[in-house]
Parts: C-alpha cells; sequence; structure tokens
C-alpha cells in the first residue's frame, strides 16, 4: 500500500519557516501601528490648532476654555468650530490641560497667556518621532 503523507520533518520545517516569517513581519506590523497613532495624534494637533485659529478670526481673541472651541454661543447665534475635541491616540486622551508646561499626563496642553496648543506629553529621549516639543 503506497500512502502518501507528509513527514513529521516536512511539518516542521513549514512551522519554522512560518515562525521565521512571522519573527520578521511582527516587529514592522507594530511599529506601522506605532507610526499611526503618532500620525494621527500629529494631524489631531494641526486640526485643533485650525480650530482655535478660526475662533480667533470671528471673535478677535483666543479662548480660555477649549470647549469654547467645540460649541459657542453669541449674540444668540450659535458657532461650532470643531465637532468635538480631537483624540491625543497616543495616551488615546482628549484631556484638556491649562497651564504652561508639560506634566506628561497626556491628552492636549493649552496655554492661554500664548495661545499655544501642545501634546501633554514628554519628549521621547532616543525617538525623534516622539519629539513633541518640536510639534
Amino acid at each position: 500500500m503506497n500512502k502518501r503523507a507528509f513527514t513529521l520533518m516536512e511539518i516542521v520545517m513549514v512551522l519554522v519557516i512560518l515562525a521565521m516569517l512571522a519573527a520578521i513581519i511582527y516587529p514592522k506590523y507594530v511599529e506601522q501601528q506605532e507610526q499611526a497613532t503618532i500620525d494621527l495624534t500629529r494631524q489631531n494637533l494641526e486640526n485643533f490648532r485650525l480650530a482655535i485659529d478660526y475662533y480667533f478670526m470671528v471673535y478677535e481673541y483666543y479662548p480660555s476654555d477649549l470647549n469654547k472651541v467645540v460649541f459657542q454661543s453669541y449674540s444668540g447665534e450659535d458657532r461650532k468650530f470643531i465637532k468635538e475635541i480631537p483624540l491625543e491616540a497616543i495616551t488615546d486622551s482628549r484631556a484638556i490641560t491649562y497651564g504652561h508646561s508639560v506634566d506628561g499626563a497626556g491628552g492636549w496642553l493649552w496655554d492661554d497667556y500664548y495661545a499655544n496648543l501642545k501634546v501633554n506629553l514628554f519628549d521621547h529621549p532616543t525617538d525623534p518621532r516622539r519629539k513633541y516639543s518640536e510639534w
């Protein structure tokens, strides 16, 4: 009787090859996900800054409270500059901290004295993509 089947050695070799491919692909996948999160945060920061600038163009002053950018009633006229507070995707936060210095809690940092919006995270010491103070 002539049976055609895979030997144990052939099955082990296929599993080894699959494991090697997974070891090569998985780190790239994780790196691409991290880059997408960074890119989303940068884009949301830019959109939030544009909404704040639009608020300034309409009212000729910057808001002391960034929730006014989301919804503002002025002289009986309702204005919406942005649909909702954008997501800071690195820490998955929409929180807004008010002040001058970063505390690393995540979310956004609004310095109303200088009218400056930043990501409320410390710069990464070695990753140049994560120099948040330069965004």
